[in-house]
């Protein structure tokens, strides 16, 4: 997952062991685990980089 620091402030995460920084408007990479906690827990502070996500599979007909 790819996530970007939306605060005027270097943020410090830790994911999966490793300690990354994040500059402000940066971007990061984390494990879908660590990334949906941080959207979770500090919403104002990081958003998915929608460019980087892909789209959902389309619906099977019913």
């Amino acid at each position: 997952m790819i996530l970007r620091n939306l605060s005027a402030h270097s943020q410090k995460i830790a994911d999966q062991g490793e300690l990354k920084d994040v500059s402000p408007a940066g971007l990061v990479a984390v494990s879908s685990e660590t990334g949906f906690r941080l959207l979770a827990s500090a919403p104002g502070v990081w958003v998915t980089e929608q460019a980087l996500v892909p789209p959902p599979p389309p619906a099977s007909p019913a």
